[in-house]
């Protein structure tokens, strides 16, 4: 475990939530600009968000940024890190996928708020 800096896996990781964020929000506005409106109900908003998710090239897009994201946060660990590079920038792989698996449900973490 002292080949992995918990420092830089952490730092990346919030960095990749982040950019995750910011390429979510412009996959929503792009391939749903014309259905949302701020004073939608709660259960119009999940409609929507279904609607926008049964769109393919909506779901190729956020998985190709989602990969990218990735790899973009692996390399950042491992930069951070100095050491080691291929364990950083694995780590940041396995933290990612566990933490999808912890917080996916029906809908992305990103939607579900």
């Amino acid at each position: 475990m002292r080949k992995i800096r918990i420092t830089a896996v952490v730092i990346a990781f919030v960095a990749e939530l982040g950019l995750d964020q910011i390429f979510a929000t412009i996959l929503l506005v792009a391939f749903g600009h014309s259905g949302f409106s701020p004073d939608l109900s709660d259960a119009e908003k999940v409609a929507f968000v279904q609607a926008v998710w049964s769109d393919g090239a909506f779901v190729l897009c956020a998985f190709v940024l989602g990969t990218a994201t990735t790899i973009l946060g692996g390399y950042v660990c491992a930069r951070i890190a100095k050491v080691f590079p291929y364990y950083n920038g694995l780590a940041i792989g396995v933290v990612g996928f566990v933490f999808t698996l912890l917080v996916m449900g029906e809908a992305p973490w990103w939607y579900t708020a």
